[in-house]
This record gives structure tokens, C-alpha cells and sequence, in this order.
């Protein structure tokens, strides 16, 4: 649970009140600070094993179940820019939209939310929204930026991981197994869908995220293990993003770091 907040305003520890109290509320709104409580609240509420869970740390997803922490609320823009996005859409949508799914894999229990389920010409198919930075899209989609033709590299597999086993878990649920999926890009000025392949859940639970070194069977026991979190490896550390690692980007690391190293560096 978010206790309090490591400010990167004064660069201390502060209470939960702290943007609507100090003059740091002039460069993090103390409403943005309420949204990211009210959002990491309903997640606490979801219990059981998340699929949004399976390709990320199960050591940070343990922290911040188990443990009383102070976040950098910077940490959770981008996320919550996601989570906002998201919302938007489903406020608008006739029908089908955050479609709850649940079911067992590799013997755990596991549930998740569809962002879309549509019949598509005459096709059930899933639908995932995803939101970056606008200097991504041209990599994932491919075109001319800079002077040279870029190709597109299109979804990480990671992403149709989790979009494959939302489609095993469908079919767990309603008993009908979606054929196809896709994945809407939304930037500031384009939006396409991109049709993935559907992976078998063997497949799956092989892929080793990010080239971290462990499996998506073993990270998602190690989600349900019950062990305490002091006892789960640092995934996070072997998660690469260019020069930097997941470590990098996770807002319980000095916790994390401290347990495992003796220093949050």
C-alpha cells in the first residue's frame, strides 16, 4: 500500500497530504497525486494472479501487495496516462468493453480484463489498447523519420503473450475461443490496428519476457507462491530496456534494493 510519497520536489519521504500542503504542489497536482491512490486502490481489490502480472517482476507485485511504501508519484505517470486512456474508451463503448475473464493456467488460478471483445467480419476478436511515447510509434509501425526509412518492428511479444492467454482464459470463461486479436496503437496524432497471431498457452508459458531468464510458467508461480517477497529473485534486474533495466522504472526498487544489497544503489 502507497503510504507516502518519496518527492522528487524536495527529495525526502512526506506524508500522503504532502502536494496539498507545500509548494510542491505547484509541480505535481495534489489531484494527480489523489489519482494515483484511487488507481493503485483498485487494483489492491483485484485479488488472485493478474495476467497484467505475468510478464513484469513478481517481487515488485509482492512489495506492493505485502508492504507499506513511500513511491516517487512520477514513477506512475505513465501508467496512469494508460489507465486514463482506457478509461475514456470505455465510457463510450456500446458494449463489450474491460471484459472480466478468469480461469486456471499451469495449475493457478488466474484472472484478467479484456479492453475489448468484438465480431469483426464475422470473426471473435480481441481487442488490446496500448499508449507510448509519440517517437515509438514510428518503430513499431515503421515509415521515414530522421531523414531514412525505418522498419517497423511491430508488437513486442510480450504483448501478444498476454493477448493469447486472455484468449484462453475467454474461452475458459464464456466457452467460446476468440480467433483473432489485435492491437490498437493510440499516439497523439494516429491510431491503426495491428492484427497479432495467437500464441498456444505452451508457447506462452515458454517465452521468457524481455529475455529476463525466467519462463512466463515460472514467473507465474512465483506470483502465486505465497512465499514472502524477500524470498522471490530480482526479476527486475535481469529485464532489459536499452542501457537500463526494469529496476530502473520500478517505484518500490529501494525497498527492493535495501532487503537484497543492503543499499537502495
Amino acid at each position: 500500500m502507497i503510504t507516502g510519497w518519496q518527492c522528487p520536489i524536495c527529495s525526502s519521504t512526506t506524508p500522503l497530504d504532502h502536494y496539498k500542503s507545500s509548494t510542491c504542489g505547484a509541480s505535481i497536482h495534489p489531484d494527480y497525486a489523489a489519482a494515483v491512490l484511487a488507481d493503485r486502490g483498485k487494483q489492491q481489490q483485484r485479488s488472485g494472479v493478474r495476467v497484467s502480472s505475468l510478464t513484469s517482476c513478481p517481487r515488485k507485485s509482492a512489495i506492493l501487495s505485502a508492504e507499506d511504501v513511500a513511491v516517487d508519484p512520477l514513477s506512475m505517470l505513465s501508467a496512469l496516462k494508460g489507465t486514463a486512456w482506457h478509461a475514456m474508451m470505455e465510457r463510450a463503448a456500446e458494449k463489450d468493453a474491460e471484459v472480466r475473464v478468469a480461469g486456471v493456467i499451469a495449475g493457478v488460478p488466474i484472472t484478467g480484463s479484456i479492453d475489448r471483445v468484438r465480431t469483426v467480419n464475422g470473426i471473435l476478436t480481441l481487442e488490446d489498447w496500448k499508449t507510448g511515447k509519440d517517437s515509438r510509434a514510428v518503430f513499431i509501425r515503421g515509415g521515414k523519420a530522421w531523414g531514412k526509412e525505418i522498419k517497423g518492428e511491430g508488437a513486442p511479444k510480450e504483448y501478444i503473450v498476454q493477448l493469447s492467454i486472455y484468449a484462453e482464459l475467454y474461452e475458459q470463461t464464456f466457452g467460446v475461443r476468440p480467433a483473432a486479436a489485435s492491437i490498437w496503437w493510440a499516439f497523439s496524432a494516429e491510431m491503426w490496428a495491428e492484427a497479432v497471431a495467437l500464441m498456444s498457452v505452451a508457447e506462452c508459458l515458454a517465452f521468457q519476457p524481455y529475455n529476463c531468464g525466467y519462463t512466463v510458467e515460472q514467473l507465474l508461480q512465483q506470483l502465486a507462491s505465497g512465499v514472502p517477497w524477500q524470498q522471490l529473485p530480482l526479476v527486475g534486474e535481469s529485464i532489459k530496456f536499452g542501457t537500463k533495466t526494469g529496476c530502473d522504472y520500478c517505484e518500490v526498487r529501494d525497498l527492493c534494493w535495501t532487503e537484497a544489497k543492503s543499499a537502495p544503489f
